[in-house]
This record gives C-alpha cells, sequence and structure tokens, in this order.
C-alpha cells in the first residue's frame, strides 16, 4: 500500500499516526467503520486506532463510550486508558458506573 505524508491538522484524516505518515484508504476504512452497523466491526476499528494510541484517537472514538455494546465500550476504555492524557482519564471515570461489569473492569 501507498504511504503518504499528511500534516496533523490535515481536516481529511482527522488526526495523523506517530511520524506524520498514514496509510490514507485504512485510516478512512476505519474511521467509517466506527460507525457500522455490526458491533464487531465497530470493536475492530476502535482496537484498529488503538493501535497507536496517540491522543488524536480521542475524538473518534469518544462517541463509542455511549454505544449500547458492552464489548465496544469495554474496547473505547481499554484504548483510552492506552493513551497517555488527562482527557483520557477522564472520560474513562463515568464507565466505572457502567451496568456491564466487563466495562467496569476496563475502566478500574
Amino acid at each position: 500500500m501507498v504511504k503518504v505524508q499528511v500534516p496533523p491538522e490535515d481536516p481529511e484524516v482527522g488526526f495523523c499516526p506517530a511520524g506524520g505518515s498514514v496509510n490514507r484508504p485504512m485510516l478512512w476504512w476505519t474511521l467509517k467503520q466506527l460507525k457500522a452497523r455490526s458491533p464487531a466491526a465497530r470493536e475492530q476499528a476502535v482496537r484498529k486506532l488503538a493501535e497507536q494510541p496517540l491522543p488524536e484517537i480521542i475524538v473518534p472514538i469518544r462517541p463509542l463510550l455511549a454505544d449500547p455494546e458492552a464489548a465496544v465500550r469495554k474496547a473505547v476504555v481499554t484504548a483510552l486508558g492506552r493513551v497517555d492524557v488527562e482527557e483520557a482519564t477522564v472520560l474513562i471515570v463515568p464507565l466505572l458506573r457502567d451496568p456491564a461489569p466487563e466495562v467496569r473492569i476496563a475502566a478500574a
């Protein structure tokens, strides 16, 4: 696949993985999958974004903190836990009271 250099502020991409190198079609597909009907697809997309735990992943995965599927919420909590910024931690705290035990455990 072709890799292109894009500036971190490129609005089409939304964020730029470490080093400024991004596989634009793969990133586009992953971001699109965050809105998929399939919970498994949403969960996998979150896991893919979490492979590079940068603060920039917070914006696209944040809405999934309220996903109806516990597995997706757990993946988001796990991804946010890998991002070393206070904003991510603040987002995780409310999930300590999630109805699903696996989400609460991931948030702890």
